[in-house]
């Protein structure tokens, strides 16, 4: 089975045993990419959720977010960055679990993903979690426990299908995203809707486009490397 660029990072990062090729990956993102990207990639894709992990995110993307140098940020744009972290880390579409088609991914034959056998629950943190091992009240999401068997993405490796099968995921209309509504936006911020579209709505894509964007940076820099190193040209900017 072949692995994206950014399963094949997450696989280096809770590695023990690492390779030349994994070194290569996980120096490029830590020296290449800024420090918000790498955080990033290491909690969505390396599965990196602990506490001090999830604090150190968060610090970075509420001034981020904010952006308001004079006055402290409100709680309310806190539990908007909380809000929108974790609608981003579990922003695919159920149906096509990210990969913009049913049938297969990207065109190719590839092993299909399959729901995790274990039973398996996504938590409110977005990780999917062992039945039972949910936070009591008061627990932060970020305390949650993943999966073993999935890893916490709530999924695994299933059988070959056939390329010529392949259609455009009608629930995500081909993009690849799980789509969120105000009203939900909202309910995950503890505000009204009317209150959310009227102060906060900007500011919540703001906070998407800007994990988006340093994601995608994070991407670009990590690929370049690995072209380098298996000898073909690097990629345009």
């Amino acid at each position: 089975m072949k692995r994206t660029l950014r399963e094949e990072v997450g696989s280096a990062i809770n590695s023990s045993d690492l390779s030349g090729r994994d070194t290569t990956m996980l120096n490029a993102l830590a020296m290449g990419a800024d420090q918000l990207g790498a955080l990033l990639w290491r909690v969505k894709y390396g599965g990196d959720q602990r506490p001090t992990t999830m604090r150190e995110l968060k610090d970075l993307l509420v001034p981020m977010v904010h952006g308001n140098r004079t006055r402290v940020p409100g709680p309310h744009v806190v539990s908007l960055v909380e809000a929108a972290l974790r609608e981003w880390l579990d922003d695919s579409c159920p149906e096509c679990r990210g990969r913009r088609f049913v049938g297969t991914e990207y065109g190719d034959v590839r092993d299909a993903r399959e729901r995790c056998p274990a039973g398996c629950r996504r938590g409110p943190s977005g990780t999917y979690r062992v039945a039972g091992v949910f936070e009591t009240a008061g627990e932060r999401a970020m305390n949650a426990v993943s999966c073993q068997r999935c890893g916490g993405r709530g999924w695994i490796p299933g059988r070959e299908v056939d390329a010529s099968r392949t259609t455009v995921c009608r629930t995500c209309n081909g993009t690849s995203r799980l789509l969120f509504g105000p009203g939900e936006r909202a309910a995950a911020m503890n505000v009204t809707r009317e209150e959310f579209e009227r102060r906060w709505a900007s500011k919540y894509e703001r906070a998407l486009s800007i994990m988006r964007a340093r994601d995608s940076k994070a991407g670009r820099t990590v690929a370049k490397a690995m072209h380098c190193l298996d000898g073909a040209p690097g990629m345009p900017d």
